[in-house]
């Protein structure tokens, strides 16, 4: 059985060494451009390149995110990072946008392609067609139950899970929040977390009613290894490199348990580094399919920590708290009914001194001057000692070295070097001349060559093929292991290209179910018209979320997502959903059997401008409320009804999933264009 993979964030170069050196089989990253989390570090071509190195070193693969919508113009600019990316020798791509996959692929066949989650592979429908375009591997959605990711798992293609971190409470890559109310796209990586904003209800009752807890899948992680998931990812780009540090620790743990036969459970000082560091309370609600109370956590969207004390009593400007927790100066703490928390600069004991460290059970004075109640919680959100300790990162994974020299009077020096699977040999201007004075031993060849402190190698063998009575400068034999070692180095680096199918072969009926039942079309069956002009009738609509692949076989059908890309209709409009943002998208689509293309909704008139430049004739979301989120379980709350900051959003029943639509004065009014879109709602 090949082994799976654990994919750990690396969010900046620390995160990176944090994630190597804590066990990740592979780091995926973002550059300064193109990824779905912009408000991360990131990488700078340097950065990236040395990232590359120092991954591959340790025999980490890296796979860089370029998982967002682009415009034409991105588009443009985004060929010259998959140039670099390729270059540098980055494992492979995660990719959301349909236009970019399309030039990767033409241009790069051998650039390994993963599907991001943002491409909303959600049903088998999904995996298949991913499998088909030649994706080596889907990124499914966190949604996924268990039941449904077993069946991804027989079809052929690797599938990566969510294993740890953050959850979205809509479908990624079919969420408009964002987008919707604050020109804030999540497709373009500056999603505003609209979901862990605070909205009414109708009963007028206030909360974080979409708000879900992190996801931690330790007692998943068997049922998903039996499954056959290639790779569980840990979430967490944004994360400080202490989170990572110790998250991919405790997931490095677990795997190797499960391999050698052994049960993992963390200990109790594990788990409270695990919530210390963040958290939201945890839940596999998704997983087993436990429901709404199981996911949603309505009482605080930041992080809990941890329970630290309570407030015992209050003297002036100083807060008494009983202490439940270890307690270290510069950690961080909230008092649970204040909004904002502090760094605890000062910490005395009850004599007013000042103290670095206080134990659990004793009792401490903090100088705080807002207002607390007795018995109000007080809870650790940031642990200073524990952060330094998780940042003194051990030295990376050293290789034996087998190293051949070849020492022959009268010949050129000539040096091979083998480690980890990989070897280079390299030969030398410098002549091997015979010794006038001290002649040279395989001894002084070692001392001469045995310099790898700074390296990821330990010389493990030497073999000396060398004459009697030789000279050698110690310098030549020294530039020939750098070169040597450089030579082995590239090599590593670029040691992950495979061949992959370049083709993109169309979906056959026989992949299809013909039964979708009537109540489905009475439940969630919508059309789509286009305009007089384009002299075509009305459309079935499938939905966006179709976790049962229910397609049948239409005269005219319009398609929502990408599980549907290849239905061998007679006549196929492509829907608003599938986000084509860009001329080669359109092509892409038009190549697989689309005889019309709505444009992304996101699109700006300006943006949409520069595609009928490139292509005429376009169709766009012209006027209505879109779906703005597309939800699995129903939010805890009173009606059907929420509201912010004056703004009302109904929650609808579809089948198959819960849509919060567009507020109406935020629905699109588009003038642009001469083609326009009805959709026509039956629930």
């Amino acid at each position: 059985m090949k082994r799976i993979e654990l994919l750990a964030p690396a969010g900046n170069f620390e995160a990176l060494k944090a994630a190597v050196c804590n066990g990740a089989d592979a780091v995926y990253l973002g550059g300064k451009n193109f990824g779905a989390r912009a408000f991360a570090g990131n990488f700078d071509h340097e950065e990236l390149a040395e990232a590359v190195k120092y991954a591959h070193y340790n025999g980490v693969k890296v796979y860089m995110t370029m998982n967002t919508l682009l415009n034409e113009y991105e588009l443009n600019n985004a060929k010259a990072e998959v140039k670099y990316a390729y270059e540098t020798g980055v494992d492979a791509l995660l990719v959301q946008d349909l236009g970019l996959y399309a030039y990767v692929k033409e241009n790069y066949p051998d650039f390994p392609l993963h599907a991001s989650t943002q491409l909303h592979v959600h049903n088998c429908a999904g995996v298949e067609t991913a499998k088909l375009l030649g994706f080596e591997r889907a990124v499914v959605a966190r949604e996924s139950s268990l039941d449904l990711i077993r069946k991804f798992c027989k079809q052929g293609i690797e599938i990566e899970v969510f294993i740890h971190g953050a959850l979205c409470v809509s479908y990624s890559g079919q969420c408009l929040m964002s987008s919707s109310m604050f020109k804030r796209s999540g497709n373009k990586g500056t999603c505003a977390q609209c979901c862990r904003m605070q909205y009414a209800d109708e009963s007028k009752e206030k909360s974080y009613y979409l708000s879900t807890h992190d996801l931690n899948g330790l007692n998943a992680l068997p049922d998903l290894i039996e499954a056959g998931v290639s790779c569980l990812k840990i979430e967490g780009r944004m994360k400080k490199p202490a989170y990572v540090a110790c998250i991919t620790h405790v997931y490095r743990e677990a795997i190797d348990a499960y391999y050698e036969g052994r049960e993992y459970k963390p200990d109790e000082k594990t788990l409270k580094n695990m919530m210390v560091l963040f958290n939201r309370g945890y839940t596999d609600a998704y997983f087993y399919d436990k429901g709404a109370d199981a996911l949603y956590e309505s009482s605080q969207p930041n992080h809990r920590g941890i329970p630290l004390g309570k407030v015992s009593g209050r003297k002036k400007n100083f807060v008494y708290v009983k202490l439940e927790e270890d307690l270290s100066q510069f950690d961080g703490i909230r008092f649970v009914n204040q909004k904002d928390g502090f760094i605890v600069n000062k910490l005395y004991d009850l004599n007013r001194r000042l103290i670095n460290h206080a134990n659990k059970g004793d009792t401490i004075l903090l100088d705080y001057d807002k207002h607390v109640k007795n018995g109000e919680l007080c809870v650790k959100t940031t642990d200073y000692l524990l952060e330094k300790e998780l940042s003194d990162l051990k030295q990376f994974k050293r290789y034996p070295l087998g190293m051949r020299c070849r020492l022959v009077k009268g010949e050129k020096c000539e040096m091979t070097v083998k480690a980890a699977g990989y070897e280079a040999t390299v030969v030398s201007d410098q002549i091997v001349e015979e010794s006038r004075k001290a002649p040279m031993t395989e001894e002084s060849v070692r001392k001469a060559v045995d310099h790898l402190r700074d390296t990821p190698y330990y010389l493990a063998e030497l073999e000396c093929e060398m004459d009697d009575n030789i000279f050698v400068p110690v310098s030549a034999l020294k530039d020939l292991r750098r070169r040597a070692l450089n030579e082995l180095d590239e090599q590593r680096v670029h040691a992950h290209r495979q061949e992959y199918p370049v083709s993109i072969q169309r979906r056959t009926a026989e992949y299809l179910k013909k039964d979708l039942l009537e109540a489905d079309r009475r439940g969630d069956e919508q059309t789509v018209t286009l305009s007089e002009k384009k002299g075509i009738a009305d459309y079935l609509l499938f939905p966006v979320i179709n976790p049962n692949s229910e397609y049948e076989q239409f005269e005219n059908v319009t398609v929502s997502e990408i599980g549907g890309l290849l239905v061998p209709a007679k006549h196929k409009i492509a829907y608003y959903t599938l986000h084509c943002t860009n001329s080669s998208a359109y092509e892409l689509l038009r190549s697989l059997g689309f005889e019309a293309v709505i444009l992304s909704s996101e699109l700006a008139p300006n943006e949409i401008e520069m595609i009928e430049a490139a292509k005429g004739e376009l169709h766009y979301f012209r006027s209505g409320r879109r779906d703005l989120m597309n939800l699995r379980y129903h939010p805890c709350m009173s009606g059907e009804k929420l509201f912010q900051n004056g703004e009302e959003f109904h929650i609808l029943k579809r089948k198959n999933r819960y849509v919060i639509l567009e507020n109406k004065e935020h629905g699109i009014e588009s003038a642009v264009g001469f083609a326009f879109i009805r959709k026509t709602e039956r629930e």
